[in-house]
């Protein structure tokens, strides 16, 4: 591997994090004292910086805001990331002037007519389903536009989501009036969890994702090792607070596949591999015994609320009713659905998206994203920028997904354009294929029975 240079931080976005910062403490203080004014100054505050930023630089103030999204939200509503992300929307359509080509259009505009559809059948109402689209138009949009800049806004954001990680779990220890006010976990059964200002499961993802980053950034730097170890550990004693077993899930995701990530030969990958294997062993045990039994004593008991008994109920509901299973209940309904029929939370996001669109609606969904990642590399071998998502995608096997701000956002954040920002340099194996041996002669000598002749 070889360091990669990276640019220098644009003013703008560090001026952008000193004020979402300042604007997150001030607010957690106000709210800490009594006062909840702050709660809704802020998102008016907010709407109007993501009025007159730059899209990108509105990206690294959402990986700020990500972990504190309850804290600048209207009660029995929507929080401030919706009103951030409709703005961001608005002004990509604005200022480029164009639409979305044709068959991604089609595509979008059958899926969210679809989507409409089976929520009206399901509950009255299609209100619900507008945010998922708001969502998945800004991660299309953002795709189109920021194409070339979203490698060199990788860095940042990962910075700013693992700064707004560690202010999210002592801001939680030094506003804990404000904790009682904001989190909506504290006076249930999950109380004595760690849950800061959100819950102990969007919590525990956040962690997880932050030490994904952490991971990405050493291995696209190779530097500050100590100080990235010493955040991961903080963040990993945080997590075991949240007592959350799919946070280990997505951490151990992570290193099952760091051996294959960045161009190398088969001896490379080969070394890396038993490499990983022997530190995979060790890594175990020491998580065995620090990590997974001081979790199992808070928790008490290994059982996970019986995950394969909610999956079978929830499979049940999707082959009984022929209209779930072809239209689903629209987008973002699970919670609804779940509600509806008296049943627990999914806690996994295939069941979930089964569920929300059917048959037909998940073809539609995945024929769309096709269609956007073309041109992207997906391949986590080639590109580390993948690490979060996935970490996020595994926590989301037992746990499933709350909303949807955060997935598209990593899908945003985590995307490289294909042959571009290589993760390192290329394999001996394929510089040797690219490398001949210089000839003597740059050029081919005339022949000599084309020379004039002597006079």
């Amino acid at each position: 591997m070889v360091r990669t240079k990276t640019k220098p931080v644009d003013q703008g976005i560090v001026l952008t994090a000193a004020v979402t910062i300042l604007l997150i403490f001030f607010t957690l203080w106000t709210v800490n004292a009594g006062y909840s004014f702050m709660r809704y100054a802020g998102i008016v505050i907010l709407a109007l910086l993501g009025i007159f930023m730059k899209v990108e630089r509105t990206l690294c103030m959402l990986a700020l805001l990500l972990p504190f999204e309850m804290v600048f939200k209207i009660p029995g509503s929507y929080t401030v990331l919706p009103i951030l992300i409709s703005i961001c929307v608005i002004k990509l359509f604005v200022l480029s002037r164009k639409m979305l080509d044709s068959f991604k259009f089609m595509a979008f505009a059958l899926l969210a007519l679809l989507s409409v559809l089976a929520s009206v059948l399901a509950f009255g109402s299609f209100f619900s389903v507008v945010p998922f689209f708001v969502y998945i138009l800004f991660f299309m949009l953002c795709l189109r536009d920021l194409k070339d800049k979203l490698p060199d806004l990788f860095v940042p954001i990962a910075v700013l989501f693992v700064i707004g990680s560690l202010l999210f779990c002592f801001g939680a220890l030094l506003f804990p009036n404000a904790v009682k006010v904001i989190a909506p976990a504290a006076e249930n059964i999950y109380s004595t969890r760690f849950y800061g200002f959100s819950t102990e499961w969007d919590t525990g993802r956040t962690l997880v994702v932050s030490v994904a980053f952490l991971i990405a950034l050493y291995m696209k730097m190779r530097k500050h090792l100590l100080i990235l170890v010493a955040v991961a550990g903080v963040m990993l004693y945080f997590l075991v607070q949240t007592q959350l077993y799919s946070g280990l899930i997505g951490l151990v995701i992570v290193l099952l596949i760091l051996p294959f990530v960045g161009n190398a030969s088969r001896k490379q990958y080969a070394t890396r591999f038993f490499g990983m294997l022997v530190f995979l062993i060790i890594a175990g045990v020491v998580g065995y015994f620090f990590v997974f039994r001081t979790m199992l004593s808070l928790r008490g008991t290994i059982d996970d609320n019986g995950r394969f008994d909610i999956w079978l109920q929830y499979l049940k509901s999707f082959f009984s009713s022929l209209r779930i299973m072809f239209i689903g209940v629209g987008a973002g309904n699970i919670s609804h659905f779940a509600a509806q029929s008296g049943q627990a939370s999914a806690h996994n996001i295939l069941i979930e998206k089964m569920i929300e669109f059917g048959f037909v609606g998940l073809t539609m969904l995945i024929a769309l994203l096709v269609s956007v990642f073309k041109g992207f590399e997906m391949r986590a071998h080639r590109n580390l920028h993948m690490l979060p998502l996935i970490a996020f995608l595994g926590t989301t096997l037992t746990q499933g997904t709350s909303g949807s701000e955060v997935l598209f956002f990593l899908m945003i954040v985590c995307m490289m354009p294909r042959a571009a920002d290589a993760v390192e340099a290329p394999s001996v194996q394929d510089e040797a294929e690219r490398t001949e041996v210089a000839p003597d002669h740059p050029c081919p000598l005339p022949d000599a029975s084309a020379l004039p002749p002597d006079n």
